[in-house]
Order: structure tokens, then sequence, then C-alpha cells
């Protein structure tokens, strides 16, 4: 993993987190899908090389 992406991905875990300390459940919803899109995303870059 690029390390421009295990630092973002490190930041969506911790707005993840803040989210459901909050009790905010939409926005942690939002956070994790997008978070699992990117993570999909930088996969797919991978192994098209």
């Amino acid at each position: 993993m690029a390390v421009w992406r295990w630092e973002e991905s490190t930041q969506e875990h911790h707005e993840i987190l803040e989210a459901l300390k909050a009790r905010d459940g939409e926005r942690a919803r939002r956070l994790l899908a997008d978070h699992v899109q990117h993570t999909g995303d930088a996969i797919a870059a991978i192994n098209r090389g």
C-alpha cells in the first residue's frame, strides 16, 4: 500500500471512530462506505499496475 493511502486510511479510521464515539450513526455509515470505496479503488489501481 502506498504511503499516502496508508496515511489517508488511518485518518479515515480515526474519523469513523470519532463518529461512533459521538453516536452519529449516519456519519459513521457514510465514512465507512467512503473508506471501503477508497480501499477498493486503491486495490484496483494496484492490480492494474
